[in-house]
């Protein structure tokens, strides 16, 4: 099964029968972190079609994420530390309740992982599964689902086999590459969701065949912004060209190898040198702002660029719909490590809110930029990016064009109600 639309389970239930479901949602750090934007869209989405999502973050930090969408999150939430004396005592208290259960599962992830590495970070999880395990002995939800198919899964995992309860979990890009217990992983879930095709394909490639048919497609979505037009414009087409002549790039992506942007940059000096009239806004944080913000200022681009830092989600969508951005664009690479995209939920966004796109043939990349939407250019390759930006800026027709395509591609394939629905015909087969 490869498409969003194909991953009903064999037992069918009518809208009669159908109920509102209250669904675990086991994260990283969200809300309490950053890097799952995504992630927070899709449980107020869910949360919107009357189901109950508890989200429970692995690793969450002291703070709230910035944002509006964090707070909304953490209104039905279970704050557990990743080690501390409630995790613990949790923990323990878990085992003696289920202790064949538990045994089982903690052998069952520790003996399949492939590394020393992997089994140290699944054995730094388990007291958190197991805490988690005992918060929901009288919950008894419908079904645990976790994203990333690394440590976030493992915890959930242990905390659905000890309570007994069906689980499923979602892999991006990175962490099916890790290969944390994937095999095992697959064989306990109910199913697996990947989020694009070339992901369905690395992850079957890891697992049984027998269990092929319970990893399936079905992508990440966004909001499909519905509010008419403001702000003075008589039509779309006028809005459209006011966009364009605004001349505002923006890369929403956080500072990371596989993102970029030392590409980006050198693409904006070529046009800075032809005579350009932009700017940009670096939207993001991450280890690489100290290098990117000294490579600005070498090719003096100080005055063009502006390192904005993390910008909340709510925020970035404000954004696109107030018309302040005329092109996001994403120059993301293929590290020397083998690191790449999956299907950029921050490209989507763009899209969905009408704008133009530029990006690289990396990863899972090609599989959005597709029925004339979108630009993609080779990953590494400043010139052809450079260009690609510029052609977008200058030419009107192709600009509106563009915007478009891209708005109609995104409402055909990643609408988030329906992605969320499809979801839940999942959640709903395995319950």
């Amino acid at each position: 099964m490869s498409r969003q639309g194909r991953c009903k389970q064999e037992t069918k239930i009518s809208s009669t029968e159908m109920r509102d479901l209250h669904i675990i949602y086991v994260t990283a750090r969200t809300p309490w972190g950053k890097g799952e934007d995504f992630v927070l869209s899709e449980i107020l989405e869910l949360r919107a079609q009357g189901h109950r999502v508890t989200v429970c973050p692995t690793r969450p930090g002291r703070d709230l994420w910035v944002g509006n969408e964090p707070a909304d999150v953490a209104m039905d939430a279970i704050y557990l530390p990743w080690l501390g004396a409630r995790t613990l005592l949790y923990a323990l208290y878990a085992v003696a309740l289920q202790p064949l259960r538990t045994v089982r599962v903690i052998l069952r992830l520790l003996l399949s992982s492939r590394s020393l590495i992997i089994a140290l970070k699944n054995l730094s999880v388990i007291p958190k599964g197991l805490a988690l395990a005992w918060s929901l002995r009288l919950a008894r939800p419908d079904h645990i689902h976790a994203h990333w198919a690394s440590t976030s899964s493992s915890a959930a995992m242990i905390a659905a086999e000890t309570v007994g309860v069906p689980w499923s979990f979602t892999a991006h890009r990175g962490d099916i590459r890790e290969d944390n217990c994937l095999r095992t992983k697959v064989l306990s879930a109910a199913f697996v969701r990947v989020i694009s095709d070339k992901g369905v394909r690395q992850l079957r490639e890891k697992v049984s065949p027998e269990c092929a048919n319970k990893i399936l497609c079905v992508h990440m979505g966004c909001r499909m912004e519905t509010r008419c037009d403001s702000g003075g414009f008589r039509s779309v087409a006028e809005r459209i060209d006011y966009r364009r002549r605004k001349r505002v790039i923006a890369c929403p992506a956080n500072l990371l190898p596989v993102k970029g942007h030392a590409v980006l940059l050198s693409a904006l000096a070529q046009m800075k040198s032809l005579g350009m009239k932009f700017s940009c806004i670096m939207m993001g944080n991450g280890p690489l702002e100290g290098q990117l913000r000294q490579q600005t200022k070498d090719l003096g681009l100080e005055e063009l660029v502006e390192w904005r830092g993390k910008v909340a989600h709510d925020e970035l969508l404000r954004m696109y719909i107030d018309n302040q951005v005329s092109i996001v664009v994403l120059p993301s690479i293929r590290t020397d490590d083998g690191v790449e995209e999956g299907i950029p939920v921050s490209l989507i966004e763009a899209m969905a809110a009408g704008l133009p796109v530029v990006s690289t043939d990396t990863g899972a990349i090609p599989e959005l930029l597709v029925e004339g939407a979108g630009i993609m250019v080779r990953h590494g390759d400043a010139e052809a990016l450079a260009s690609a930006l510029t052609e977008l800026l200058e030419n009107e027709e192709m600009y509106s064009a563009q915007a478009f395509s891209c708005k109609q591609r995104a409402r055909r394939a990643f609408d988030l109600r329906i992605v969320a629905s499809t979801l839940v015909d999942c959640f709903f087969g395995c319950s």
